[in-house]
Parts: C-alpha cells; structure tokens; sequence
C-alpha cells in the first residue's frame, strides 16, 4: 500500500464510519490481520479483516497524523485530532493499547460543535423537567455517572447551555477533550505532555474565583477529593463518573477515599443515564435514573429512587420503545401490547 493509498484508506475509513453514525472505530489484532469494526448505537459491528502489513501502515499513519510517537509501541498512547467532513468538524480522539499479538487501535469520533439544549436531549419530558430542577442548586455536586458512549457528555454540555441562560456566573470546565466550543465560560483541555491533568488543572481552578466548576471525568482519588472540596466550600460542582448504575456510584467514591459524611452533604443528585434505541431503529433516547436523597445505606434510598427499568416502562408506555428494549432492560418479560 503506497502513502497515497494509506491517505485515501484512512480518510475512507472515517467517512464511512461518520456517514454510519458510529462514535468510535476499532482495529484490534487477530491472527489473520486487523479486525476493523464500528460501534454504533452501542453496537459493534465488524467491516472488515485488513490484511497484517496494510493494517499497520495504516495504524502508523493514523498515529503519525495525530502527532503520536510511530515507533513507540510497547507503551498506551493517547492524543487527539479533528477530521473535516461535509462542512462538520469532528473530534478524533486516538488511543493505542500494546495488546499480545500487536498494538491495538481505537478512534472515538465526536462532532466537534453540535450540542444539544435540555429541551431539545432526547429523553422523557419528565426527566427534562427533573434535570433543569437539579440546576437550581447553589452549591453542591452533581454527579453524572454512565459507561462509556452513554451521553454523559451531551448531557452535561446541556446543562452548562442551561446555567449560563440561568444568569451571570463564571463556569469553568475541565475537559479531555473539549468536544464542543461554548463562549461565556472558560474550557481548559487537559494535556499531560504539558502536565495538565484533571487534578492539577483543578487545583488551578479553584484559585479562579469560579462559581460552577465542571469535570469531564473523575478519574482518580486527588481529582475526587478536590471536586468534594469544591462542592463542600460553596461552588456547584458538575462531574461525570463511570459506573453501571446510580448506587454504584457509592462503591467508586469508597475507592477514592471520600469520606462518609463528606459524600453525603456534598451530593445534591447522581444521575445515571443509558442509551436506548427508538422504535424506529435508527435514533436513540436517553434514558435516566437518579439518587437525590443520600443516605448513609444507600440502598435503603428507594423512596427517592427513579431507575432505568420504571424509565423503560414510562417510554414503552408511550411507544417510544418496543417489547424487546423494554425486556432488556427490566430484565424479565413484559410488555406484550
């Protein structure tokens, strides 16, 4: 495969993936060549096996044109690009992972300016009213937790839309990446080439003078600690976790070392979300749960408790989704209209 070739693959493969609606592209290693697969909605769906040599020209071009280091393949990469396609930036961020057989590749893609307002997420008009309700909060933190490609992000950026209409406050974010551009409030994108990191990026912020502080992820214990510092001396704090579920949320923050009566003064909601197909097929809906009284057992919180399956069974109530979604998610046979 010539260097023009390599060029025209790479872009191939991106298009393609954009125009099918996928948020990431794997290669991963197999003993026949590269398995090139997309996820979309969630869903991943195999395109192709490459063959070996073609496969890894094309994994040195992608991590050449990102700026990684093509030699380095005993050790993790991570960095990010923007790819231009029918007048739409996009996001590109790359990861690279030393797998046994060789070095594995995976690209999530994110449009780079759209972002939706609470009113126009796709989700259940309750749920809509609950979100805007949890930004009146002055002070506290509000945790949004969900696995990967669950739309955290999506909906965190409509919040920020949603407190920057709400009146005069200073927000400052810190994002890996900054996915979508808002003016009115301070981005800092970390980068740890240049130490930039979550924890030391807010230790910065909060000599800012913010009023709202936003994390894209918390990752590690200083980062935790610092945003349950923030929360507790006066400032709204919005964070995203990754967890299955709202209670399990509990179990991360033990992890960190966040302490009992801290998480329980601190948190005003943790808001997990779920992506779930339309019953047209070709959209997807997010679909919440939420804790809003914290208590020392947590699972002794099901009176203040919304969960995923009583969201399933509102949507399915109104034919936004069908039998076999609602079955998935409850975990046992129902509908049946």
């Amino acid at each position: 495969m010539e260097m023009d070739d390599v060029f025209s693959a790479s872009q191939a493969l991106i298009k393609e993936a954009i125009n099918r609606q996928a948020s990431d592209i794997h290669f991963t290693p197999q003993e026949d060549g590269y398995r090139i697969a997309y996820r979309i909605h969630g869903q991943m769906n195999d395109k192709t096996i490459l063959p070996w040599m073609e496969a890894v020209r094309l994994l040195s071009h992608f991590k050449y044109t990102a700026g990684m280091d093509i030699g380095e393949r005993r050790k993790p990469q991570s960095t990010s690009m923007t790819f231009t396609h029918e007048q739409q930036t996009y996001h590109l961020r790359l990861s690279t992972l030393p797998a046994k057989k060789a070095e594995s590749l995976a690209i999530r893609l994110t449009p780079r300016f759209a972002s939706y307002t609470l009113d126009q997420l796709p989700v259940l008009k309750s749920h809509s009213k609950r979100l805007k309700s949890f930004l009146t909060y002055e002070s506290g933190l509000l945790l949004f937790t969900g696995a990967t490609g669950s739309g955290k992000t999506t909906t965190l950026y409509a919040c920020i839309k949603a407190l920057l209409a709400q009146k005069q406050r200073a927000i400052v974010s810190i994002e890996d990446p900054v996915e979508h551009e808002i003016d009115g409030i301070v981005q800092v994108e970390t980068n740890e080439r240049a130490g930039i990191t979550f924890s030391s990026a807010l230790k910065a912020v909060l000599r800012h003078d913010p009023d709202i502080i936003v994390i894209g992820e918390i990752r590690d214990q200083t980062t935790a600690q610092l945003a349950f510092r923030a929360a507790l001396t006066g400032h709204l704090v919005l964070a995203t976790l990754h967890t299955g579920s709202a209670r399990m949320a509990r179990h991360r923050l033990e992890q960190f070392e966040i302490a009992q009566c801290d998480w329980m003064e601190a948190i005003r909601a943790i808001i997990h979300q779920k992506l779930v197909p339309l019953k047209d097929g070709d959209r997807r809906m997010a679909l919440y749960e939420w804790l809003t009284c914290i208590e020392e057992d947590i699972s002794q919180a099901t009176n203040t408790t919304v969960t995923i399956p009583h969201a399933a069974r509102r949507a399915w109530s109104i034919g936004t989704i069908d039998d076999a979604t609602l079955q998935s998610l409850c975990g046992k046979k129902e509908g049946g209209r």
